[in-house]
């Protein structure tokens, strides 16, 4: 299906902090994404959809070391898409990445705050100037030790995103 939406909500340019670097790929017009793996198929109930644009795209990748974090193609942000469905009031995000979650969450009229912990100065550096809105607050401190400082119901929801891997070993 070739779709006029925009392809991705982030703008962040290619940087790198340390250890840590933003990356892009660019894809030519037509090339067609998957919405969902086979694994997030089976195993978290997703429809597959192929997409395509009829002009270039560029997606963003956080990458450690070389290794990718995460990145913003179709796959992830339908991944994010549905973890975030029907969150609203507080949220507590745990891990920035590239901000996909933070910046969806923003976009929602019902979610009124959303905390971001992340626990790289470095990420923070490279993403945080990009994820600007009213709604989000970053924090920088370990999740763990952040949760445990929370009264009872801080928040409202959470999404806690603080892995590289995503295989069924995770």
């Amino acid at each position: 299906m070739t779709t006029t939406k925009p392809h991705t909500p982030l703008k962040i340019p290619e940087g790198k902090a340390r250890d840590w670097s933003i990356v892009h790929s660019t894809y030519p017009p037509d090339h067609e994404f998957q919405t969902a793996s086979f694994r997030c198929q089976m195993f978290g109930g997703q429809r597959n959809k192929t997409v395509s644009w009829p002009h270039e795209t560029t997606w963003h990748r956080l990458q450690e070391y070389g290794g990718t974090w995460m990145s913003d193609l179709p796959c992830e942000q339908s991944q994010a898409r549905a973890c975030i469905k029907g969150m609203k009031g507080r949220v507590l995000v745990g891990g920035l990445g590239i901000g996909l979650a933070a910046t969806l969450l923003s976009k929602s009229r019902t979610v009124k705050e959303i905390t971001v912990v992340e626990v790289q100065q470095d990420v923070l550096d490279l993403v945080r100037p990009y994820t600007r809105h009213p709604k989000i607050v970053m924090v920088k401190d370990d999740l763990f030790a952040y949760l445990k400082a929370l009264p009872d119901n801080a928040f409202d929801y959470a999404l806690y995103d603080i892995w590289q891997s995503d295989g069924e070993d995770t």
